[in-house]
């Protein structure tokens, strides 16, 4: 009949083997006493890690926003999102009156019709516009940014659709284009202006 030993380990009859709860092992390795356990869970770890990195990251964070220093931080913040934004901004509306400057230069030259020009300025406005509403929809999106993406998603709108209207147009129009080409520099005053004016 099985029985235990001093330290509760469970023996066989003839005490060479020791049972751990699902099957029998020799018993020279219960005799040292306890039998050897089987490793634990790794989540009590990593629990502790977690709630650890938490203390030493969040704890500062939390100290340095409650005692006043929230709205600093997020100052800071919107200030270095917004300068990087508006570079970038005034860099894509120089992209666009390059494409402008070859439509117009295009039309004036009478070599029309110009489709491939107007096409290009087109696309670029149209990919301009999806830009800035991906970015402005971004919930940490600075709000001194707002205005400024909104005015220069209508006039990129505009932009677009003249350039879309000269596509239309055929060479003998050439007053007709040459209004719509106003109304596409105009429309990329309107957004440059959008961007300096900025209130970041």
């Amino acid at each position: 009949m099985p029985k235990r030993n001093a330290a509760g380990v469970l023996l066989s009859d003839d005490s060479m083997w020791w049972w751990d709860g699902s099957r029998w092992h020799p018993a020279t390795a219960a005799t040292s006493g306890r039998p050897p356990r089987a490793p634990g869970s790794p989540w009590p770890w990593i629990v502790l890690a977690v709630v650890a990195l938490l203390l030493v990251t969040g704890l500062p964070i939390w100290l340095v926003w409650s005692r006043g220093g929230g709205p600093a931080l997020r100052a800071g913040y919107d200030r270095g999102f917004a300068g990087t934004y508006l570079q970038q901004r005034q860099s894509a509306l120089a992209g666009l009156r390059s494409d402008l400057a070859r439509l117009g230069a295009c039309e004036r030259a009478g070599g029309g019709p110009c489709f491939p020009q107007a096409d290009d300025l087109s696309s670029a406005a149209d990919g301009e516009t999806g830009a800035i509403r991906t970015e402005s929809g971004l919930f940490f999106f600075p709000g001194c940014l707002r205005a400024s993406a909104s005015t220069e998603l209508d006039a990129l709108q505009r932009v677009h659709d003249a350039a879309q209207s000269v596509r239309m147009l055929t060479s003998a129009e050439s007053g007709s284009v040459q209004s719509e080409l106003r109304v596409m520099d105009d429309g990329l005053g309107a957004a440059a202006s959008a961007v300096d004016s900025a209130s970041c």
